[in-house]
């Protein structure tokens, strides 16, 4: 009885924790973050005799319950402009079924994508202060990553086997999910050393290189480049930079070696040893699959296009699929006057989150954000399916936002 009743108020004060506002604020963006984890707790309903008729509605609801628990506390970092902002992305959407009706079966396919998954990830960017949830964050991208390995290289090997290229095509998206978590692991061992964050670093970055896919691997690479160059604060410069060119300068000269050592690892465990084998036969850069003709056929299609572009997925009636280049595919949707125009806009508000960083913190998490989620975007991807493009652009709003309330209380006080 005592055992029980210890369990019981236990319970009770993590429900009366999170019932206040700003506990479910940190859990919602923890539980947003976590979402490549929480994806598979309804695979263990599935399993559950008694939940499997009701598993596709569990996590969704628990959503729904943190967000609506949270909401007193959300609302305080939103203003008048950021549900325009939404409603009026809403209504562009929706007048698309009106005016371009040859564009319907990818408008119903990606409209739960863009209006639930991707969009509203702008409210979340805005409430996410980096500094008080790093922690977490980085705990978080760390089980992330095991677990991505655990699924890749141990429970997908047993179930089965290696993977073909069919199957490997239809699982390069994993690469992109996992990104930002392998990224944000790097940058938390970088900033800080943690074995645990150098385990799942090299872990994360072989699963990069390994599931066939260049982009996230030219994503990861930039974002150590640029950290090293931009962010990075050493004890002693002189000696790091030499150590770093001097590592570099090995690595250029014995890139064949490794190379061939990664091909042939990554095919004795069954994973894709696409990127190397490019590497190997073609190199890198000249390997286009098939891009360079899809830019050629849509700007082709631009040239021709009215003064409103081709609308949202417009890019399907030419070439199936979406245009892997962000300016190509706002000129597509929108056409090159306001699709110039809204690229400018992104870019304009990305500029203005930079400048408004206080910390080595908003710095990072900014160009994480940036590699994940608008660089992607002229590699993969579309602008419709992209949550981490409108985290980017609510965290840099964000980012002005408390920089601005920061001045304004100093100006009150003085």
């Amino acid at each position: 009885m005592i055992r029980i009743y210890f369990i019981v108020m236990k319970l009770s004060k993590t429900l009366n924790y999170l019932l206040h506002p700003e506990n479910a604020t940190v859990l919602l963006i923890s539980m947003v973050w976590a979402s490549q984890l929480i994806v598979y707790l309804q695979a263990v309903f599935l399993r559950i005799p008694i939940l499997d008729s009701i598993a596709d509605f569990i996590v969704p609801f628990l959503y729904v319950v943190v967000l609506f628990l949270s909401l007193p506390n959300l609302l305080k970092n939103f203003k008048v402009i950021d549900f325009v902002f939404y409603f009026s992305c809403l209504g562009i959407y929706l007048l698309n079924f009106i005016f371009y009706p040859r564009n319907i079966e990818v408008l119903n396919f990606y409209w739960v994508r863009f209006l639930i998954l991707s969009l509203p990830l702008y409210f979340i960017g805005i409430a996410i202060d980096i500094k008080k949830m790093f922690n977490i964050f980085f705990i978080i991208s760390i089980l992330c990553v095991f677990w991505q390995c655990f699924v890749s290289l141990i429970y997908k090997q047993a179930t089965i086997g290696s993977m073909v290229e069919n199957e490997i095509a239809e699982q390069m998206h994993t690469s992109y999910n996992i990104l930002p978590h392998v990224l944000f692991v790097i940058w938390g061992t970088l900033r800080k050393f943690n074995i645990w964050g150098l385990i799942a670093s090299v872990l994360g970055a072989f699963l990069i290189f390994s599931y066939g896919t260049r982009g996230p691997m030219l994503c990861m690479l930039l974002f150590i480049i640029a950290y090293l160059i931009l962010f990075k604060q050493y004890k002693h410069r002189f000696l790091s930079w030499f150590l770093i060119i001097g590592v570099t300068a090995v690595l250029i000269y014995y890139l064949e070696v490794i190379v061939l050592f990664m091909q042939e690892l990554t095919v004795n465990i069954g994973m894709s040893s696409r990127i190397f084998d490019i590497i190997v036969n073609q190199g890198l850069i000249q390997y286009t699959s098939g891009r360079d003709e899809i830019v050629s056929i849509l700007i082709n299609a631009i040239r021709e296009s009215g003064f409103l572009g081709y609308g949202i997925g417009g890019s399907w009636q030419f070439v199936n699929t979406y245009p892997h280049n962000l300016v190509i595919d706002l000129w597509i949707s929108f056409g090159l006057f306001f699709g110039s125009l809204l690229f400018i806009v992104i870019i304009f508000i990305q500029l203005r989150g930079l400048k408004a960083c206080k910390t080595l913190e908003d710095k990072g998490f900014l160009m994480l954000l940036f590699f994940c989620g608008f660089f992607k975007l002229f590699m993969s991807y579309t602008y419709i399916d992209e949550p981490m493009l409108y985290m980017l652009l609510g965290f840099a709003v964000g980012l002005k936002r408390r920089k601005y309330q920061t001045k304004r209380l100093s100006n009150l006080q003085n």
